[in-house]
This record gives structure tokens, C-alpha cells and sequence, in this order.
């Protein structure tokens, strides 16, 4: 049977959807991601969760509005040119499973995962 505890609420979670170039570079379903808007200039603490779209070019609406999209009937796309998406693969190695963003967030900080896009690289 299906386990709903075992599902990402789109509504509360930041994620993105695993990608074939991501899966091929060692990217797993949990890993933690970091996403940033070159249109709102915001980025935000997410995970890998789900799988299904080859492309990777899909997100959580909580992951659309943490970046500043505003969205009044749900079905507003975002244009995939102005998102970036950082991977961290193996970065969740017990395959951790998150209640909250605030975990989220929490734990990325706590291994030092980066959501700075804007500063240079030293």
C-alpha cells in the first residue's frame, strides 16, 4: 500500500524533480538542492522530491513562492531560463526524510551547503 507519510507536500516543502543529467551525476531522491531566481534575485534551501520528469525542469509551488512567484490559480508556470538549480549529491545519505522546511532548511545550513548565488566564486 501507499504510504502517505512517504510523499513531499508541494504545498510546505521546497523541492525540485530529479533530472536525468542530475541522476547521471550521482543526484538521488532526498539530496539536498539550493534554487535560485535570476528574476527575483531570491534562492532558497530545497530538496530532491520526486522523479518522473527527465528534463528536471519541474519544482514545488511552496519552492516557486519561496522564490518570490506569486501564483493565483496554480496553473502559472515559471520560465526554466531563469532558475538554477544547485545539486548536492550524497547529501542526504540516510535518506533523511523532512516533516518540515524548516528542517530543511536547518540541516542544509548545519553541513554548510551554500544558497549564495550572487557572490563571486574565491
Amino acid at each position: 500500500p501507499l504510504d502517505p507519510r512517504r510523499y513531499v507536500d508541494a504545498t510546505k516543502i521546497n523541492y525540485v524533480v530529479l533530472g536525468s543529467v542530475a541522476r547521471q551525476n550521482g543526484a538521488r531522491l532526498g539530496d539536498f538542492v539550493s534554487v535560485f531566481s535570476s528574476r527575483s534575485k531570491k534562492s532558497a534551501y530545497g530538496i530532491i522530491g520526486d522523479a518522473g520528469n527527465p528534463s528536471g525542469a519541474e519544482g514545488s509551488l511552496a519552492l516557486a513562492q519561496a522564490l518570490g512567484y506569486r501564483f493565483k490559480d496554480g496553473r502559472s508556470g515559471v520560465e526554466q531560463e531563469e532558475i538554477t538549480i544547485r545539486y548536492y549529491p550524497g547529501s542526504n545519505p540516510n535518506h533523511h526524510f523532512f516533516q518540515t522546511q524548516a528542517q530543511i532548511d536547518e540541516e542544509a545550513g548545519a553541513l554548510g551547503l551554500s544558497k549564495d548565488f550572487l557572490s563571486p566564486a574565491p
